[in-house]
């Protein structure tokens, strides 16, 4: 396309239609400017899909209707990674400007703080508005389409994921409580670690905790094992804290005085010395006695009493119990 600059244009390059007295030559309308003029509207016709019919007038407007439907400017997949994600539109943007906007659809399941780079102008951040009005990072899932709009910051996902007890209960815990998941059964899923919240595993050198956890320590033998670590994640209220790491330590919750930690004990008791409540053999056991004394003043020795069967004994003080696995929620 080009300003008319045929004979008689202005200096502008704009059409004037002569001054005969005045000596001023009227426009000639060239052949390269109609034929620029022409081929400007058969390329909106041809990117629509709309073949030129004579004697049609409204064809360019149709053809403009159908690239808006379409979005043939603004609708792409994205590719890239979950966490570094592309887009490369057609045409490219030659800068980010605010209010940019692009419909997207996303090839991967969103990870942890995702950025788009669009026309490779940059990577920035994908963002989501939670319920108090806060930027944080996306969530999106592969093959989800939502527009993204520049807001001159950030890329801002506009069309996100619901979040309620019904599609996500694990948007509703609170943080900084310990929840114990059986996550030993088949088709049971821990708490996602791509959303805009975050758990933790209280398990030590877990893939899982992996960019939110620091400092783990983990001492002492079975059963004494003591294992904690630092929470490390930007935007964490409890950000910089130790935490208990009781998966590994094995270690059970106990009512009042939060995070006071106790090894197994015993309360102090003793034992009465009665006719019937020791016996010299463990064989022919018949009075009740369940300890055998093997000297005067010796050590006593747990035995089976005939009826409760024999004593399990191990190298630990325990209850009966079954395994769980404790996650908590730190963002």
């Amino acid at each position: 396309m080009h300003r008319i600059d045929g004979p008689g244009a202005t200096v502008d390059n704009k059409f004037t239609e002569g001054d005969p007295v005045g000596g001023i030559q009227a426009t000639v309308v060239t052949d390269d400017f109609l034929n620029d003029v022409q081929e400007e509207f058969i390329s909106v016709l041809a990117a629509a899909g709309v073949t030129p019919v004579k004697g049609t007038q409204d064809q360019v407007l149709q053809a403009i209707y159908k690239l808006v439907q379409s979005q043939k400017a603004t609708a792409f997949t994205a590719g890239g990674s979950a966490t570094a994600l592309t887009l490369t539109p057609t045409p490219a943007i030659s800068a980010y400007a605010a209010n940019q906007r692009f419909t997207v659809k996303f090839p991967v399941n969103s990870g942890l703080n995702p950025t788009l780079n669009v026309s490779a102008k940059g990577a920035k951040p994908i963002k989501q508005y939670d319920s108090t009005g806060a930027k944080v990072p996306a969530v999106f899932v592969a093959d989800q389409v939502s527009d993204v709009l520049f807001d001159g910051v950030d890329q801002i996902l506009l069309d996100q994921l619901p979040s309620n007890s019904l599609s996500d209960p694990w948007a509703l815990q609170p943080i900084g409580v310990p929840i114990a998941v059986f996550d030993h059964i088949n088709g049971m899923s821990p708490p996602p670690t791509n959303s805009s919240y975050r758990y933790i595993k209280l398990t030590a050198s877990d893939s899982y905790n992996t960019g939110v956890l620091s400092s783990e320590s983990v001492t002492g033998t079975a059963p004494l094992v003591n294992a904690t670590a630092l929470i490390s994640l930007s935007g964490s209220p409890i950000n910089g804290q130790a935490v208990r790491l009781i998966n590994t330590e094995r270690r059970d919750l106990r009512a009042g005085n939060s995070g006071t930690v106790q090894d197994d004990q015993f309360q102090g008791h003793t034992f009465g010395d009665g006719t019937n409540a020791m016996r010299a053999a463990p064989s022919g056991v018949s009075s009740g006695g369940e300890f055998l004394r093997l000297t005067a003043g010796g050590l006593l020795v747990i035995m089976n009493d005939g009826t409760n069967g024999v004593p399990r004994a191990g190298n630990e003080t325990r209850s009966r119990n079954i395994g769980a696995t404790y996650y908590m929620r730190i963002k």
